[in-house]
């Protein structure tokens, strides 16, 4: 965020900029500089008959004596933490007073003053000061933050496209390394095994059998395991963190500001007013007529205030129709004819009330500074709450694409652990029991059958890597591709009521799928179970799932694992319990339950088979 623009600011930012970094710089000694000259060119001298040359080097002597204290002025505000808007003020008096003391004690040396006051030139010196360094102050960092703005949006911009490309690249390389080793660790020696065991089944028998369930045990537990519990349990490392960007060095940027100013330049206008009355009062208050200054503030609230107000509908929609260059011209066109109509204005009034008509010329020109710097201050301003709104909408959807890349990286990850743990696992174990149980019998009649299924399940571990969202989406088709991955292994049955049919939608029915598969799972490597049953009924806005298994049942207490270990901490009901000499795992999933299988969880002990 840019200084004056933060969110929560509660001073607006024309205000914010008299005490931001900006609020003093070089400008702000060069067009008071100029704005003094012309004043001593158009007005002191032929009212006061001031010498020309001694006066003006005493205007060029006084700005001098200023830069110390404008140098410190602005090294103060570009230490302060938060925005000063009272001290920028401050130090805007400061220099008036300043400027009136060096008047004071310099023009006896240069050019003696008709009217030697302290306190007059206090006053003056410091309406001086407030009715230009701030105007300056808010055109030049109007201009600057704009320009700092449209540099952020831009940099922003590639700052999030580069940290997306990078985590897409480091997530591409990470799923790489996990498939390289499933490819490598369990397909490769998979496809081997398709071949060994049918010959070693040939030639050794019972031995040959044994040995490759033994390695098809050992591949499950030290190679699949691990893996798929890493790929769950264990959120991506990955993060799209935009690198920062060297922001180029804030510099006066004019064109599209002027654009802007130039197509409505009355905004503002009635800031501009407020100054010119100020003005009037402090220039006629030597003639000290109450009536002069009450009238000529009338007028001055008429020409500066009233007609612009009225112009400027006319203009927005007039204007905005017109090339840059002549929207300027007339603008610059339409605050002289302001101005001057002002002026002759005052200069009549004077010849009424008074009956001397002493002309301002210089007010004209203070009018068409006041008025450009106006102008584009309120365009800067509202071009930096246009690009202000476009950066929170491009950092808030750069969010939103990181946080989707996030979602599915681990998306990714976690679908590849599941498969590892359920079909892979669930096939794996299924071929080692059809070996072990053929070992028992070493039948020849049944040899064929027995490297058929075996084949089959190894096949399965194939299809399932190669296609790992294989399932379909119906509750009972789902739990019924869960279970044939244990044909020939077990005996597996599955009962599943209408009601939960037609209330399961497709996120849950994929989280019932996951729950059956890991706990028929359980069952068989470690609780040796050999017939499985699964219920799966609607309890009012509950899905029930029950499944019952003859095997030895929990032993101890171990800790959370892959699959059901995530449930207890996702908000979940569940029950593992022994019942008539069988197990029964109980889980109960609100219908619209998408969320029960998260997998950023913490591990935490619980009373659960992993």
């Amino acid at each position: 965020m840019t200084e004056g623009t933060a969110p929560g600011t509660r001073a607006p930012a024309w205000w914010s900029a008299l005490g931001g970094r900006n609020a003093l710089s070089v400008w702000s000694w060069l067009l008071p500089t100029a704005a003094a000259l012309a004043f001593t060119a158009l007005v002191e001298v032929p009212a006061f008959g001031y010498r020309p040359w001694p006066r003006v080097l005493l205007v060029v002597c006084v700005q001098v004596v200023l830069i110390p204290l404008m140098v410190g002025g602005h090294a103060l505000l570009r230490r302060q933490a938060h925005l000063k808007p009272v001290l920028g003020m401050s130090i805007f008096v400061a220099l008036g007073m300043t400027r009136g003391f060096a008047v004071d004690v310099l023009a006896p040396y240069i050019e003696p003053v008709a009217m030697s006051s302290l306190a007059y030139q206090l006053a003056l010196n410091v309406t001086y000061a407030l009715l230009t360094l701030p105007f300056i102050a808010l055109a030049v960092d109007s201009i600057r933050r704009y320009r700092e703005l449209r540099a952020r949006v831009r940099d922003e911009a590639r700052r999030w496209q580069q940290a997306l490309s990078e985590a897409e690249a480091e997530f591409a390389r990470e799923y790489a390394t996990y498939r390289e080793t499933v490819d490598s660790e369990v397909m490769a020696r998979v496809i081997d095994l398709q071949d060994e065991i049918a010959s070693l089944a040939r030639e050794a028998a019972g031995a040959g059998a044994l040995a490759g369930a033994e390695e098809l045990r050992r591949l499950s537990a030290e190679v699949v395991r691990p893996l798929s519990h890493e790929l769950i349990l264990e959120p991506s490392a990955i993060r799209v963190v935009p690198a920062p960007l060297a922001a180029p060095p804030p510099h006066l940027g004019l064109r599209d500001v002027l654009r802007d100013a130039g197509r409505s330049p009355l905004a503002g206008h009635w800031g501009v007013c407020l100054v010119m009355g100020l003005l009037g009062l402090v220039g006629l208050s030597p003639y000290g007529s109450a009536p002069l200054l009450v009238v000529n503030l009338g007028w001055d609230l008429l020409i500066f205030g009233a007609v612009p107000a009225a112009l400027r509908p006319w203009i927005t929609v007039g204007w905005s129709r017109m090339p840059a260059s002549w929207a300027w011209l007339l603008s610059a066109c339409l605050w002289a004819v302001l101005g001057l109509v002002g002026v002759a204005g005052t200069a009549s009034i004077m010849s009424v009330v008074i009956g001397d008509g002493v002309v301002f010329w210089a007010v004209t020109v203070a009018y068409l500074v006041l008025s450009a710097l106006s102008a584009v201050a309120v365009a800067g301003f509202r071009r930096q709450l246009a690009l202000q709104a476009e950066l929170t909408g491009l950092l808030s959807r750069q969010e939103a694409l990181a946080s989707r890349l996030i979602q599915r990286i681990d998306y990714e990850r976690r679908e590849l652990g599941l498969v590892l743990h359920g079909s892979v696992q669930a096939s794996l174990t299924r071929a080692a029991i059809v070996l072990d149980r053929w070992g028992e019998t070493l039948d020849p009649q049944t040899l064929p059958a027995v490297i058929s299924e075996v084949g089959a399940a190894l096949d399965g571990v194939v299809s399932a890597l190669d296609l790992r969202d294989h399932l379909q989406v119906g509750l009972e088709a789902v739990v019924r591709d869960r279970l044939r991955l244990w044909d020939g292994a077990i005996d597996c049955r599955a009962s599943i009521s209408e009601e939960a049919a037609a209330a399961t939608d497709g996120a849950v029915a994929k989280v019932v799928g996951e729950v059956v598969g890991e706990a028929v799972t359980n069952a068989v490597r470690h609780g040796q179970a050999e017939t499985v049953e699964v219920d799966v009924a609607l309890e009012g806005d509950w899905i029930c799932v029950r499944v019952w298994d003859d095997g030895l049942g929990p032993v101890g207490t171990r800790h959370l694992g892959a699959g059901l270990g995530t449930l207890g901490d996702s908000g979940v009901s569940w029950s593992l319990e022994r019942v008539g000499g069988r197990t029964l795992l109980t889980v109960r999933l609100g219908v619209l339950a998408a969320f029960v299988m998260e997998t950023e969880q913490s591990e935490g002990p619980a009373t659960v088979i992993a």
